[in-house]
C-alpha cells in the first residue's frame, strides 16, 4: 500500500494493494473512510484510485508514534510521511510556527504555517524531500499537463503547514467565532486564527496592501525554497582604531554554506541569480526588502538604506556589542542568517567568565571528600572564585584594567574579547568574596555538569584535588573491569558487566543507586 498527502483536502490517502494490510497499515486504514481520489499512477497518467481518506488530525499521532526500528518493514511512502509527521510535531513543540494569510479560490484564509528558516530544519526538509518515493507525492498538479505531480519538497511543506495549522488551532484559546465587523483587521485575524472559521477578508481602502505586507513580514521566518534570505556577517577590526564591519549577504536557507555577497547581488543582471547550478529569483529585491525588515529589529541597518546599493555597515565597538547581544539573536529568531566570530558568542571562549574552583576541604568539617571514603551529601566543600578569559585566569590587575575601559568589546593580549557590562559588576562582587562553601551534593551536581549559575550568571566549574578524582570515578566507573560474584550462576552481557562495575563504584563512594 502507498500513502500520499492531498493538499486540497488537508488529508492523507492510503491506496494500493490492501491484501497485506495488517499491523500499522491496518491501524492507519481504520482511521479513514472509503474514497476515490485522482492520482498519477506508475504508468504516468492520471487515474481515479480507490483507497481510504484519512483525516489529518486523527492520523498524525499514528504516524508520529511509529518506532524508528519498525520503519524498515513498512512501504517507503508510509515511512516518508511518518518521518514528516515526527518533524511536524517537533516544529510545533518548539513553537516554530508563524501566522499568515493564504489566498485560495474560495477566498482568503488565516492560517498557521511551519517556520522553516532554521538551517537545520530547512536542511532536514530538503533531505526528506529528496528521499521521497514517487508514490508519496503522486498528486497531480491542478490544470497542468497529464503526468505532472507536486514536487516532493513543496508537498512536504504543504503537509507541515496543514499540520501546524491543525495542531495550533485545536489548542487555541479565545473567541471561537469571528464577529462580522470587528474594530480592526488585527482582531479579525486573531479570531480567524483561533477559531474553526478561518475566513478572513481585507476591508476598506486602508487594508488594500494587507496581504502583500503580511506576506513580506512572514517570508523570512517561513523560509523560501526558491529565494535567498538575507545574512549578516560581523568581521572584527584588524587594527586598533578600525571599525567593525557588518557585511550584507544572501544565503540559501537550505544550504548555509551558499553565500552571495551584496556586491555580487547588485552586479547581477536580470531577475534571477545563478549560483552553484541553482537559479534564485529577484535577488536584489529580496536583499532590499530583507534589509528593510532587519532595520526594524536592528535600527542601525536602516542607515545603510540611504545608499542605492548597500553592501555593508561600519560599527563602533558599542554598536557592534549591541549587534552581538541584542540584534543578532532577534534577527536569527526572525529567520535571518547570522555569522559572528565564534569566540564572542554567548558560549564562546573570548568572553569574560566567572569560574569556581571546587575541591579544597573545609577545615574541621566531618565527612569531607577523600579519594575512597564515603561521601556525606551534607558535608561542606570549599571553593574559590576567579575570573577567566579564553581559558586563562585573570589577575585582579588585569580585571581592573578591563573594567576601566568601560567598553563591552576591548583588546586584550592582541585579541578582541567580550566583557558584558551586566556581568562585570557581578563578577567583581563575587571576586571580592574570594571563597565560599557548598555542600557535596551541590558540588557533585555542578562538577558533573561542568557549570552552574550564580544570580543568573553562568559559572564554569573546575574540580581540584580529591574531589576531581571522585568526579573522574563517577564518569568512568562503568568502564572499569570488575569480577562477577562467584554466587551468580549466569553469564552477564557486556552492558550488564558495565552496570555491575558502576554499582560497585557507587557503593565504594558511599552513594546509593
Amino acid at each position: 500500500m502507498s500513502l500520499v498527502f492531498l493538499p486540497d483536502k488537508d488529508a492523507l490517502f492510503l491506496w494500493g494493494n490492501a491484501t497485506s494490510s495488517r499491523g500499522v497499515l491496518a491501524e492507519l486504514a481504520s482511521h479513514g473512510a472509503p474514497s476515490q481520489e485522482e492520482l498519477v499512477i506508475p504508468s504516468g497518467h492520471r487515474s481515479a484510485v480507490s483507497g481510504r481518506l484519512l483525516p489529518l488530525f486523527d492520523t498524525l499521532p499514528v504516524l508520529a508514534a511509529m518506532p524508528t526500528h519498525t520503519l524498515a518493514e513498512l512501504p517507503p511512502s508510509v515511512v516518508a510521511w511518518s518521518l514528516a509527521s515526527k518533524l511536524a510535531l517537533n516544529l510545533v513543540i518548539r513553537e516554530r510556527v508563524v501566522p499568515c494569510l493564504v489566498t485560495k479560490p474560495e477566498g482568503t484564509r488565516a492560517r498557521w504555517a511551519a517556520a522553516l528558516s532554521g538551517a537545520e530544519d530547512a536542511a532536514y526538509v530538503a533531505t526528506l524531500g529528496r528521499g521521497m518515493p514517487p508514490a508519496a507525492h503522486a498528486v497531480p498538479v491542478a490544470e497542468a499537463r497529464d503526468g505532472e505531480v507536486w514536487a516532493p519538497d513543496a508537498l512536504l511543506r504543504a503537509f507541515l503547514d496543514a499540520t501546524a495549522d491543525a495542531l495550533v488551532r485545536s489548542n487555541a484559546s479565545g473567541p471561537k467565532a469571528a464577529r462580522p465587523h470587528a474594530a480592526s483587521w488585527e482582531s479579525r485575524w486573531l479570531r480567524s486564527l483561533g477559531g474553526p472559521d478561518s475566513r478572513f477578508e481585507p476591508e476598506g481602502f486602508t487594508e488594500r496592501t494587507l496581504l502583500a505586507d503580511l506576506e513580506a513580514w512572514a517570508e523570512p521566518v517561513l523560509g523560501a525554497r526558491d529565494s535567498l534570505r538575507a545574512c549578516f556577517r560581523l568581521e572584527l577590526p584588524e587594527k586598533d582604531g578600525d571599525p567593525f564591519v557588518l557585511h550584507f549577504l544572501l544565503q540559501s536557507p537550505e544550504d548555509p554554506s551558499l553565500l552571495v555577497p551584496a556586491q555580487e547581488v547588485w552586479s547581477a543582471s536580470g531577475r534571477s541569480l545563478l549560483k552553484l547550478g541553482r537559479a534564485f529569483r529577484d535577488p536584489q529585491e529580496s536583499l532590499l526588502r530583507a534589509l528593510g525588515l532587519a532595520a526594524r529589529l536592528f535600527p542601525p541597518v536602516g542607515t545603510s538604506l540611504t545608499q542605492p546599493t548597500p553592501e555593508h555597515l561600519t560599527l563602533d565597538p558599542a554598536t557592534a556589542w549591541s549587534f552581538l547581544s541584542e540584534g543578532a539573536p532577534a534577527l536569527s529568531q526572525a529567520g535571518f542568517g547570522i555569522i559572528v566570530p565564534g569566540g564572542l558568542t554567548a558560549s564562546g571562549q573570548r568572553r569574560l567568565r566567572l569560574r569556581m574552583r571546587v575541591g579544597t576541604k573545609s577545615p574541621g568539617v566531618a565527612g569531607a571528600v577523600s579519594g575512597t571514603a564515603g561521601l556525606a551529601f551534607d558535608a561542606l566543600l570549599a571553593f574559590r572564585w576567579e575570573a577567566a578569559l579564553g581559558g586563562e585566569r585573570l589577575s585582579a590587575r588585569e580585571l581592573a584594567a578591563l573594567a576601566r575601559q568601560k567598553a563591552p568589546l576591548v583588546r586584550h593580549r592582541g585579541e578582541w574579547v567580550a566583557v558584558d557590562p551586566r556581568e562585570l559588576a557581578e563578577i567583581q562582587k563575587r571576586l571580592a568574596l574570594k571563597e565560599g562553601r557548598l555542600t557535596v551534593r551541590e558540588a557533585l551536581q555542578a562538577g558533573l555538569a561542568g557549570e552552574t549559575r550564580a544570580e543568573g550568571l553562568p559559572v564554569e566549574v573546575v574540580a581540584e584535588g580529591a574531589f576531581a578524582g571522585v568526579l573522574e570515578r563517577l564518569r568512568s566507573g562503568a568502564e572499569r573491569n570488575t569480577d562477577v560474584p562467584r554466587g551468580l550462576h549466569a553469564r552477564l552481557r557486556p552492558y550488564q558487566v558495565r552496570g555491575l562495575a558502576w554499582l560497585r563504584m557507587m557503593a565504594s563512594l558511599g552513594l546509593g543507586a
